[in-house]
């Protein structure tokens, strides 16, 4: 098995100063870096990661690894890797399979080399990892399994070394759900997406606004006078419909759950259903973490030159 596999080495200079201006910007986690450095308590313990690999990524493995932890990482979204920050991981001694642009083939694959070092630990973001630890125990079937089965080769049960996880997002928190309430769910998993800090601050102001800033880059629009149409109105849903507003924009509500829908409403906003909203609309955005939210029933009624964006983590909720 290869140590890692990123796009180009020589970019690890520069990753290594986003990991610095990040570092210094994460004091908690610098904190409790010294503390676990002192302590090794992840001693001999391998650590399986599926996570997005960010410069913000890159010190929490770190501090992992400075606990003592053998490190492997492969990206959570194809799309999402900071190759100089990837580089400069692989020079640090972290295992990591991440680069931007990844096929679906490379990304299954990233995973089956994760999951091939059999690990203590895994942590997830979209429970990928996760899934496909699942998958492989209880023979499931699929190309992404075929995939990962032509890495690691017919070892299937994984699953019984692994002792616990974590599960950062609100798609993969749903989707583990879904295993536990069946009686398939093999290992322990900390719903990190759970606790008051993530839901309450990350969800709502960190993907609240980086939602809007990835929109602006993309197209250089200017929100102020525009009508924006969000699809959920859950923590994501609600940060991304604030900052919207603060931009000076009017925005709709499209949420299912009757009292996220009333409160929507008195939060301020507009709410109408999807059909009424797609005639309206300038800039779409969905956060529901469900699929097919925006159909081509809806595309038939919405302005030429409207703009669609999903903020959920699969891209699965315009059809």
């Amino acid at each position: 098995m290869p140590e890692f596999k990123v796009k180009d080495l020589t970019l690890a200079e520069e990753g290594k100063l986003k990991i610095y201006w990040a570092e210094k910007h994460m004091p908690v986690l610098t904190l409790l870096s010294r503390k676990l450095e002192r302590e090794k308590i992840f001693k001999d313990v391998t650590i399986g990661a599926c996570l997005h690999v960010t410069k913000e990524t890159a010190v929490l493995v770190l501090t992992l690894k400075k606990a003592g932890a053998e490190v492997y990482l492969a990206a959570s979204n194809p799309l999402s890797t900071q190759d100089d920050v990837a580089a400069a991981l692989a020079e640090e001694g972290i295992h990591v399979f991440a680069w931007r642009g990844m096929s679906k083939r490379d990304y299954y694959e990233s995973i089956a080399h994760v999951i091939k070092a059999s690990p203590d630990l895994t942590m997830d973001d979209g429970a990928d990892l996760t899934a496909c630890i699942h998958g492989l125990y209880y023979n499931g079937k699929g190309e992404e399994l075929d995939i990962v089965s032509s890495i690691i080769g017919s070892e299937r049960n994984i699953a019984e070394k692994v002792i616990g996880g974590t599960e950062e997002t609100t798609t993969g928190v749903i989707r583990l759900k879904a295993l536990e309430n069946r009686g398939k769910l093999l290992y322990p998993i900390v719903a990190v997406n759970d606790s008051y800090t993530k839901f309450l601050f990350d969800n709502r102001y960190g993907t609240g606004q980086s939602a809007l800033d990835g929109i602006m880059r993309a197209t250089n629009i200017l929100f102020a006078g525009k009508t924006v149409v969000v699809a959920g109105y859950g923590w994501v849903g609600r940060g991304i419909a604030a900052r919207a507003r603060g931009l000076g924009a009017k925005v709709i509500i499209v949420e299912v759950d009757p009292i996220r829908a009333l409160e929507a409403v008195y939060d301020g906003f507009y709410v109408m259903n999807m059909r009424q909203a797609a005639k309206l609309g300038d800039i779409f955005i969905t956060a529901t973490g469900n699929t097919s939210v925006i159909r081509k029933e809806h595309f038939l009624l919405m302005k030429d030159g409207a703009i669609l964006a999903n903020a959920g983590h699969f891209n699965v909720e315009i059809s």
